[in-house]
């Protein structure tokens, strides 16, 4: 197949395992939103089958849907339960550490993309 299914697993349980335990943005939420994120875009016929790149590479629909499918499990991964407004205010070193910009969601980039450089 296209994806190598023990890398896949590995991916999966080390993202579950990034999730930290609070009462939202959880391992839980992160299922939730892919699956109804997934239900509404194989709804979008387009969205869910026309790659965001060229349409003449190998796989770029399938790998648009994994992209997506990443984006939608990873959207939360490593949330400690504070938001940006919080960590700029008490100057978290998250916040110095992102220039006070999307700081929880650089978080969120900053650990999956650590996650997907693993072998």
């Amino acid at each position: 197949g296209l994806l190598d299914k023990g890398a896949v697993l590995r991916f999966l349980l080390t993202l579950k395992g990034a999730y930290q335990e609070n009462p939202y943005h959880n391992a839980l939420h992160a299922a939730d939103v892919a699956s109804a994120f997934t239900c509404l875009l194989r709804k979008c016929r387009r969205a869910w089958e026309d790659p965001l790149g060229p349409s003449n590479r190998p796989f770029a629909k399938e790998l648009n849907q994994v992209a997506l499918g990443i984006a939608a499990l990873a959207h939360d991964v490593g949330h400690f339960g504070l938001n940006n407004t919080y960590l700029r205010n008490s100057l978290h070193p998250l916040a110095i550490t992102y220039n006070d910009l999307s700081i929880m969601e650089n978080l969120h980039c900053t650990v999956t993309f650590s996650i997907l450089q693993r072998p």
